[in-house]
């Protein structure tokens, strides 16, 4: 009889452990965060700013919202804007009509902004973040001599 109440008790525990670690499992598949660095390296053609940026990324796969909490600094001049554009691998720019979300931030030479986007899952899809076919991009404002500016660029990868 103890055997048989041994038994039933290491069945209950092996079954409990297997429960909480599909639930964390399913919190995986929901929800996938990454940080990617922002660099004058990969504009294309190469930036030669000094600045350097950051984004930090929450996606959540079952509302198909994307939060977002960028950083920058060093810009030559102030920043105009960002956005999230695509189609495209790293180190390429889009080869067909690009897909746009206008980001919005506070234009300075440095800063933080926060949001979050919809996928609406004909333009703007998942599929192509996860994919890695998705970069931001951060301009800066056009000055006496020259046009608007990409300064800073991240591939968005998860």
């Amino acid at each position: 009889m103890k055997f048989l109440k041994f038994t039933l008790a290491t069945l209950f525990i092996a079954i409990t452990l297997m429960a909480c670690d599909s639930k964390n499992d399913d919190f995986e598949e929901v929800f996938s965060e990454n940080t990617i660095a922002l660099q004058p390296s990969q504009v294309v053609p190469a930036s030669t700013s000094a600045g350097t940026g950051s984004a930090k990324l929450t996606l959540n796969r079952t509302t198909g919202t994307l939060t977002y909490v960028v950083t920058y600094s060093g810009l030559t001049n102030n920043a105009a804007a960002v956005s999230i554009t695509g189609i495209a691998v790293q180190g390429a720019n889009p080869t067909a009509a690009p897909i746009t979300q206008k980001l919005t931030l506070t234009a300075n030479k440095s800063g933080t902004f926060t949001g979050t986007l919809i996928f609406d899952g004909t333009v703007f899809k998942q599929e192509d973040l996860l994919n890695g076919r998705l970069f931001m991009q951060l301009t800066t404002k056009a000055t006496s001599s020259s046009p608007e500016v990409a300064e800073l660029r991240g591939q968005l990868v998860f």
